[in-house]
């Protein structure tokens, strides 16, 4: 059972996930939010798959978007964590360039190093080393192909609850990542420190990249995913409760403000008619912010963001098409792109411009 939430609330209005997985398709469970509000299962839309791996969906076909390491390299693939015992059968992997490979693989357990109370998966998220791991498994397969390979057992392997898959992988045994980001977990890599430890670090460190390796098993299981948006009353720390029978999950969620207000008078040194303009740059979450704005006279004007719109940037706004005619193509050189300083700390999933011509543009971010 876990619970994912969004990073922001958009005007006090926060998205979930809670995924579980069981046998069944059908699971009655109640949410419970220390505002005192209670959501039931039945109520939420939902979405049902019906897997027999522990792993990554893989399809029989990677965009450009995915990509390999092309050194030699130990991975700790953590999407693999198994969610229950299980009989390992083969194992399911998307490889490049590669024809008749061969990958060493282990499976470990943590030794109770993460216990009931948080799966091993989130356990990693806060550490720099595993320490006295366990070995369940270890042995190769070999590749057939370039792209979609499965791989069968002679026969199956018990794998305790936990465990999760670690990969040697070469120039010449590489399998793709999904650099998308949008993983559930991110895998690491692994650097011996001993015979019972490792060094652990992300792929990525903003991003959750994770190796298109799957664990096949001798059953299959649902994995039910729930969505449900809750609008809080206010910026506060609250406590989520996901009761499902005799078991619960809980969440701490923070709802905080994220506000900044920049005010410009461009002739507050050279007033004409004792007149003063300004211009003020307010960034909120929340439509139903107000803005108050008052002078030494009293008066007083009162701004909110009703009619406004949700915008992903910072910078201006990129047209869909400019008359060449008024582009002005010539300068050349490194710039500092004020209106691009960024309001609050965020992730940058990409860039947006005008282009004159086609040709490469060196971004630096400082």
């Amino acid at each position: 059972m876990d619970l994912i939430c969004d990073q922001f609330a958009y005007d006090l209005n926060l998205n979930c996930t809670i995924q579980l997985i069981s046998s069944s398709p059908r699971l009655n469970f109640t949410i419970s939010v220390s505002d005192n509000t209670s959501v039931i299962s039945s109520s939420l839309s939902k979405n049902t798959l019906l897997v027999n791996y522990f792993g990554l969906p893989i399809s029989t076909y990677l965009m450009e978007s995915n990509g390999v390491f092309s050194q030699y390299r130990i991975i700790l693939l953590s999407n693999t964590e198994f969610k229950f015992d299980s009989h390992v059968i083969g194992f399911e992997l998307f490889t490049f360039y590669n024809l008749r490979t061969s990958i060493p693989i282990e499976i470990i357990s943590f030794n109770k190093m993460c216990d009931s109370t948080i799966i091993c998966s989130e356990y990693l998220i806060n550490q720099a080393t595993i320490t006295n791991y366990k070995k369940v498994a270890s042995f190769s397969i070999e590749t057939t192909k370039n792209g979609l390979n499965t791989v069968f057992l002679k026969r199956p392997i018990w794998v305790p609850k936990g465990s999760m898959m670690v990969i040697k992988l070469t120039s010449f045994a590489t399998v793709y990542y999904d650099c998308s980001g949008q993983a559930k977990y991110s895998d690491y890599f692994l650097t011996p420190l001993s015979e019972t430890s490792f060094k652990i670090q992300r792929l990525n460190n903003d991003y959750n990249y994770a190796h298109y390796f799957n664990a096949l098993l001798d059953t299959k299981f649902y994995i039910n995913s729930y969505y449900f948006m809750h609008e809080f009353p206010d910026e506060n720390i609250y406590n989520i409760n996901v009761t499902l029978k005799s078991k619960i999950l809980h969440k701490k969620i923070k709802i905080i403000k994220t506000r900044l207000i920049q005010t410009i008078c461009s002739n507050s040194t050279f007033t004409v008619d004792k007149i003063i303009q300004c211009s003020s740059i307010v960034t909120t979450f929340n439509k139903k912010d107000e803005v108050e704005v008052n002078v030494q006279n009293d008066s007083k004007m009162v701004h909110n963001f009703s009619d406004s719109n949700y915008i992903s940037y910072f910078g201006i706004d990129v047209p869909t098409y400019i008359d060449k005619e008024n582009i002005e193509s010539s300068i050349m050189g490194d710039f500092i792109l004020p209106l691009t300083e960024f309001k609050f700390d965020a992730y940058i999933l990409g860039f947006q411009f005008y282009a004159y011509k086609s040709g490469q543009i060196s971004v630096y971010v400082s």
